[in-house]
This record gives structure tokens, C-alpha cells and sequence, in this order.
């Protein structure tokens, strides 16, 4: 079942925010711009565009892996995007 950008970021926010992640919703556009390789522009300007299923459940997986603060199950490229503090 595909979801939308806007979907997606308002459920892993839900999920982010009861796992008390500080800045879930900033966390969840993070996290789907990192999996679609887009910014945070273009999550916005196309907040109902559906999500494609392999895009979604490494959306899922990684808002998972997040809430749980556990970071040892995920791919190195992941960390190292995760570690970036940006100004």
C-alpha cells in the first residue's frame, strides 16, 4: 500500500514523538529526505506524491531502528549521514 510524503512524515513523526525524539517531525523529513535522496524543498512541493514501496520500507526500517536509539543495525552511509550536525 503506498503512501504519501506527507503520509509518511506525519506516521513516523507519531512514532518518533512517543519514543521521545527530540524534534520528531524535523527528524522524520531528515530521514525520508536521506532514503529518497531528495531535500526537504522537494518534500514539501510534493507532499502528496506516493512513496514507492522499496523506498518506503527503508523509510520504515530506519524510522524504526531511530525510535528504538539502537544505530548498530543500520548501513554505514546511514551513521555517517545520522552524525552530520548541520549549523
Amino acid at each position: 500500500m503506498s503512501r504519501s510524503i506527507a503520509d509518511a512524515i506525519r506516521e513516523a513523526t507519531q512514532v518518533l514523538n512517543s519514543a521521545g525524539v527530540p524534534e520528531a517531525r524535523r527528524e522524520a523529513g531528515s530521514l525520508l529526505s536521506f532514503v529518497l535522496g531528495k531535500d526537504r524543498t522537494f518534500l514539501i512541493s510534493h507532499a502528496d506524491d506516493a512513496i514507492n514501496e522499496d523506498s518506503l520500507d527503508q523509510f520504515e526500517e530506519i524510522v524504526d531502528v531511530e525510535q528504538m536509539g539502537n544505530r548498530s543495525n543500520i548501513s554505514p552511509a546511514f551513521k555517517i549521514f545520522s552524525d552530520v550536525r548541520f549549523a
